[in-house]
């Protein structure tokens, strides 16, 4: 395997649920044996193992600010914490950070999201966050070829 491709998010609190949907919609596109991909609730500390096994790693998530639809691409650097070693939500860069001290491999990272404009307790997404569903699709598929220095 030489990408893995998370999604997560909450599927029942409207937007937030882009994620998972954009990772459902990816495993019925993408047939590749090299691409693993994820649907998470939450990230989680055990998911640094498997980063530590791929050359590019890519994490789609809704945000609440910018304008509602908005793509935003981000490499993620490692980063520790600001206070606690284990927080409830593990975010991209401190799991980055987990795989490159207990693995001593950190692969090249992406954050892939998207601003919602519905986080309340609904299911399905709002139409401005479903128009931009194409653009992210092709982003993370973009992403996935990205070539690394290993190659």
């Amino acid at each position: 395997m030489r990408v893995l491709i998370v999604g997560y998010g909450n599927p029942l609190r409207g937007d937030d649920g882009v994620g998972p949907e954009v990772a459902r919609r990816l495993v019925a596109e993408l047939q590749d044996p090299e691409i693993e991909i994820l649907i998470e609730l939450q990230l989680k500390p055990e998911l640094a193992e498997l980063m530590s096994r791929v050359e590019i790693a890519i994490f789609i998530d809704a945000r609440v600010d910018g304008e509602p639809g908005e793509v935003r691409i981000e490499e993620v650097v490692p980063r520790e914490p600001a206070e606690q070693t284990f927080t409830h939500q593990f975010a991209p860069p401190m799991l980055l950070m987990t795989a490159k001290v207990l693995y001593n491999r950190a692969p090249r990272t992406f954050l892939v999201s998207i601003a919602g404009e519905n986080f309340e307790l609904s299911e399905g997404l709002s139409e401005v966050v479903r128009a931009a569903l194409p653009e992210v699709l092709r982003t993370v598929q973009s992403l996935s070829k990205t070539r690394t220095n290993t190659d």
